[in-house]
């Protein structure tokens, strides 16, 4: 044999597997579809944490009324509550957590719902009803909004609101709610350096 008709190379021959060797199997369609629907809900989860971010640091300072702050909790709260229902999806392998991070996100969603309803009394002129929330957040909660209601000042009312936050604090309220309440305050007082206007109320006919 003539060293023409060697090949340049020569393919390398597998190893032979040892009898211990695990053979291959590939992932069943189910395990696929659970991986899928976690990415899936991580996804949606990240843009509803960012859109809520969005909400309290950029949008609520820039409301310049009670009726567009109340538009922006509404908003909020129903972001809060979306994110409760998506948490178990995004850690399907930790059931263990699954009720501290709802209960997280449904009490930031309540509270954002309750302050709401505070700013859309202080716009319309209609009495305060604190839709239903003081039963989670407990009757100091629903107070300290109807007094929130009484008074023009935003500034006043962002104390109130430090009040209420200090409340959850002590009491060991989930942080993100908290949260919520401090951010509702901080939005507040950039409203008072900027001028909030006050409500237009509906003229008769």
């Amino acid at each position: 044999m003539s060293l023409a008709t060697i090949p340049a190379t020569v393919p390398a021959i597998a190893p032979e597997a040892a009898d211990d060797d695990e053979p291959f199997y590939p992932p069943s369609a189910a395990t696929m579809t659970v991986q899928l629907a976690k990415q899936m809900a991580g996804t949606a989860y990240q843009q509803a944490e960012q859109r809520v971010a969005r909400l309290a640091r950029q949008l609520l300072p820039q409301a310049a009324c009670p009726d567009d702050r109340m538009r922006l909790l509404f908003l909020y709260a129903a972001e809060e509550t979306y994110l409760a229902s998506v948490f178990p999806a995004v850690h399907p392998e930790y059931p263990e957590r699954w009720q501290t991070g709802v209960t997280d996100h449904q009490m930031a969603g309540e509270l954002a719902g309750m302050i709401a309803h505070a700013e859309e009394a202080i716009a319309t002129g209609q009495p305060y009803r604190t839709g239903g929330f003081e039963t989670d957040t407990g009757r100091y909660a629903a107070q300290a909004m109807a007094y929130y209601v009484t008074d023009p000042n935003p500034v006043s009312r962002a104390g109130v609101l430090d009040t209420l936050a200090q409340h959850l604090r002590t009491r060991g309220f989930p942080p993100r709610a908290v949260a919520l309440v401090t951010d509702v305050a901080a939005a507040l007082r950039v409203t008072a350096i900027s001028g909030d206007r006050p409500p237009v109320m509906p003229t008769a006919a």
